[in-house]
C-alpha cells in the first residue's frame, strides 16, 4: 500500500497572500491613492487616475470600510496634539487630514 500525499508547491498560499493584502491595502489607503494622485501633473492619463481614486475613497468612506484608518489616524492625530515625539525624539510632522 502506498501512501498518496498530495504534495502542494506553495503557489496557492502565496497568491491568496497576496490577494488579501491587495484587497487591505486597496480599502486601507484609499485615502493615501487619492493624496498620491492628486499630486501627479495634470494630463490625459493622470485625469481618470485621479477620478477614479477620488470615487474609490468616497466609496471607502460611504460604506464605513475606511472606519479602521479614520481610527488610526484619530489616534494619531491625539497624540501628536499631546506633543509627544516620535522614535527620534523629534515631534512629528505628518500632515493632517481633511
Amino acid at each position: 500500500m502506498t501512501d498518496a500525499t498530495p504534495t502542494t508547491s506553495g503557489l496557492g498560499w502565496a497568491a491568496t497572500a497576496i490577494a488579501v493584502a491587495a484587497l487591505t491595502l486597496a480599502i486601507g489607503n484609499a485615502d493615501s491613492a487619492r493624496n498620491w494622485s492628486e499630486g501627479l501633473k495634470p494630463g490625459p492619463v493622470s485625469q481618470p487616475v485621479r477620478e477614479a481614486a477620488e470615487h474609490w475613497a468616497g466609496f471607502t468612506q460611504a460604506t464605513r470600510l475606511s472606519l479602521v484608518r479614520d481610527e488610526v489616524r484619530g489616534l494619531w492625530e491625539r497624540r501628536h496634539d499631546l506633543g509627544w515625539t516620535g522614535p527620534s525624539g523629534k515631534p512629528s510632522r505628518l500632515p493632517r487630514s481633511a
